[in-house]
Parts: C-alpha cells; structure tokens; sequence
C-alpha cells in the first residue's frame, strides 16, 4: 500500500477567523478607493445582496438607499436640535438686552432691586434670588460656595441652601451662584458682591450646563452695581 501523502495541519478556528476578517478588511478598502468597480459589472452587481436583521434580502441598491434614508433622518434630527439651541441662544439674547436696558434706567440702588425682582422671575424662570453686596454681613459666608471666582451650579445641602435664600428654601432644588466683579478685574474675587439664583426643579442649575449665560448675567448687574456706587 503507498503510504497516504500528509494532510496539513488545519489551521485553529481563530487564525481562521482572522484571516477572513483581514480579506474582509483587505476587499473593503479596494472598494473604497474604487467607488466605480461595479460600473460595467451588471451581472455581478445582480448577485450582490445584504440582507437586514429582520432577514429581509435586498438588493446592493435599495440597501444603499436604505443607508441613505437613515444618514438624513439622523441628519436632520441633528440639524432640528442645532436650530432649537440657536433660537434658545437667539431669545436668551433677547432677554438679556431687556435687563440691561432696564438696569440703565434704574437711578439707584433700590431700583436696581426693583428691576431684580421683577426681571428676573419674568425672563429667566428664577424662582428665588438673592443679592449680596459688599456691606452684607452674610456675604463672608456665602463667598466659599464659589468655586474659583467664576459661576457655579448645582445642588447644595440643606443647611447651605437655608444660609443663602432663607425659609422655604427646602423647595429649592437646584442653584448658580454668580460672583459680581468690576469689569476691569475679571479674575479678581467678587468685589461687589454675590448674585444667587435658585430654580424649585431639580435640573433648572446642573453642572452639565454652560455657565457663559450666568457670566454675561453677572457682568450686567456687576456694571450697573459699579454705576450706581458712590
């Protein structure tokens, strides 16, 4: 009997795998860098089909197309959301510029509180506010609440919530803390005072949030403080 000619040794199933996925890799990145292959190939282009998860077979064409539809409902879902934070920004400006023109007007110190009351509430969804001066004798201890001399936002415990707002303050669930500073000395620590803001929803401050709108709200009421000072 001739002897049997040895059979090479079969390679381990992740070797294999391996190798499939390289020729895999290997095929993509042609028909990536040649858009055009199946131009002329009809035949080959008919036996081409993807199927879906659901197991639905279709055709290279309509699965493109399918790919397609997909990438623009993902496309405008984005573009929906970028106009709705823009026409955010666009009304947020708007309210601004109303305090600042009302802050103008105010004569003194007392009215500048009037406009406070009354804005702030209005415009912004402030359910309760309040502001320390220079001269305030509870400003010491609300001045290491800040983090950094810059706007912070979030929650506070208890006892901190009821140093700052008072009674109920129980209800108040989220709160920004703004420094007020002289325009020339951004980096300074507060010079004016403390502005503190507090919302009754527990997501009305978070840290997730930017804190740019606070800082342009802090430097409006730190120009006015600094107009009206002696």
């Amino acid at each position: 009997m001739s002897p049997q000619p040895e059979m090479a040794p079969t390679p381990p199933v992740a070797d294999l795998d391996r190798n499939t996925d390289t020729e895999a890799e290997r095929i993509a990145a042609y028909l990536r860098t040649h858009p055009d292959f199946f131009a002329g190939r009809d035949a080959l282009l008919l036996e081409m089909n993807l199927g879906f998860d659901n197991g639905e077979v279709l055709s290279l064409h309509h699965r493109q197309l399918a790919l397609l539809r997909q990438r623009s409902a993902r496309l405008e879902t984005r573009l929906a959301a970028l106009m709705h934070t823009a026409e955010s920004n666009a009304r947020l400006a708007d309210k601004l510029q109303l305090l600042a023109e009302q802050l103008i007007r105010a004569p003194d110190s007392h009215s500048l509180r009037v406009v406070l009351d009354e804005a702030l509430p209005r415009l912004f969804d402030i359910d309760r506010y309040r502001l320390y001066l220079q001269d305030d004798p509870l400003l010491p201890n609300a001045l290491p609440l800040l983090e950094g001399g810059q706007p912070t936002t979030g929650r506070l415990s208890p006892e901190e919530r009821t140093a700052l707002f008072g009674e109920d303050a129980d209800r108040l669930n989220s709160t920004a803390l703004i420094p007020l500073r002289p325009a020339w000395v951004p980096d300074e620590p507060p010079g004016l005072g403390l502005l503190a803001l507090a919302r009754t929803h527990p997501d009305g401050f978070n840290p997730d949030q930017g804190t740019h709108f606070l800082a342009r709200l802090g430097q409006l009421v730190s120009v006015a403080l600094e107009r009206l000072r002696p």
